[in-house]
């Protein structure tokens, strides 16, 4: 009987001692885990739909077309703009729908998780590009999907490697 009551005691500290060693991102997650639904959704998810409305309200402005009296350097620059813009935009995208699905469902393991955002990142800027076919004065791209497509690479790259350095400890 004592051996039992020094086991539960033994196996009690170890549990504190390695609760009290965890740090980091490790613990940051566990934390946001233990939040609640409502919590969740308005930490993470609304900030993810807030960050798409505004994306779709970005692309449905309509911007006259290009003056010629600029010559090509200046639709040269405007271009090179827009792809910056283009590319920064979605990798953001991407790293939002990590955090948010990384957060709603724990049990998935990251490469899940990362496939799951590649994905809606994907379709969403195909969409996105579609709508602005709509937009009077605008035009779809298929090299403005591919440039969204590698800024939702470049946020999945950003967001792993930051959790790899984050998780060292």
């Amino acid at each position: 009987m004592l051996q039992i009551i020094k086991r539960e005691v033994r196996a009690k500290h170890l549990r504190a001692k390695a609760t009290n060693k965890m740090k980091g991102a490790r613990a940051v997650l566990l934390q946001r885990i233990k939040m609640n639904r409502k919590t969740r959704f308005f930490r993470y998810w609304l900030v993810l739909y807030v960050y798409m409305l505004i994306i779709f309200l970005a692309s449905s402005m309509s911007f006259a077309s290009h003056d010629s009296s600029g010559g090509t350097l200046y639709n040269q620059v405007e271009d090179i703009r827009n792809s910056i813009f283009h590319f920064v935009e979605y990798l953001i995208l991407a790293i939002l729908f990590i955090r948010a699905i990384r957060i709603s469902y724990p049990k998935f393991n990251i490469n899940k998780v990362i496939l799951l955002s590649f994905a809606f990142s994907i379709v969403f800027a195909f969409f996105d590009e579609m709508h602005q076919y709509f937009v009077p004065m605008r035009h779809w791209e298929v090299k403005d999907l591919v440039i969204d497509g590698i800024g939702v690479l470049a946020g999945i790259i950003l967001y792993k490697k930051r959790q790899v350095f984050s998780w060292r400890g």
